[in-house]
């Protein structure tokens, strides 16, 4: 049942220029860094076409719905459009200064202060939910969640991304999130 993050990448490429991507662990601190996308053109060979490579760093201390998700998260952060983008030591810099922290640590205000972007990559952890536990999927699993036939430590199995994140999904809430963050054929 689980959504794959080949799948999630097959489906980035499909809508990029993106050539390859390659999935690499560090043994960073997971409290401190969990990813990063690098994404560079480079040419090949003399005289062919420009093609896009993108890296995606991932601390090798995190848990494997951990790390499902962080890579989701940045295989998604390749869509971003470029004023989203991290992409000068400045900006680096000052994303981390705001990201080191876990986010169930930092509060709306501090978030909102950091800026937008420190914003959309929290956003984009969301996301990544969403594109590893579909909203049918969802649908499926809530009326045993609701009557308590079915607890979250079974789901969490189930889909394989952090509890925090699924029990979220699982929330009354989450409706209203997704509909925010996922962009249907319907909502034009």
């Amino acid at each position: 049942m689980p959504i794959s993050v080949a799948e999630v990448a097959a489906q980035v490429r499909l809508r990029t220029r993106v050539e390859t991507i390659a999935f690499i662990p560090t043994d960073t601190n997971a409290d401190i860094y969990a990813g990063h996308l690098h994404k560079h053109e480079y040419r090949p060979s003399p005289y062919s076409e420009m093609q896009v490579h993108c890296d995606i760093y991932y601390s090798d201390q995190l848990t494997e719905d951990e790390k499902r998700l962080v890579i989701c998260k940045e295989l998604l952060h390749i869509l971003d459009s470029e004023t989203l983008q991290v992409s000068s030591r400045e900006d680096v810099a000052h994303q981390i200064s705001h990201i080191v922290l876990n986010p169930k640590f930092q509060t709306h205000e501090e978030v909102m202060r950091a800026g937008v972007k420190v914003g959309w990559d929290r956003i984009n952890g969301y996301c990544a939910a969403a594109m590893l536990f579909p909203f049918a999927a969802r649908s499926v699993l809530l009326p045993r969640y609701k009557d308590g036939s079915l607890r979250l430590e079974e789901i969490v199995k189930l889909i394989r991304i952090p509890a925090m994140y699924a029990q979220f999904v699982m929330s009354d809430f989450w409706p209203s999130v997704y509909n925010a963050i996922i962009e249907r054929p319907d909502s034009t």
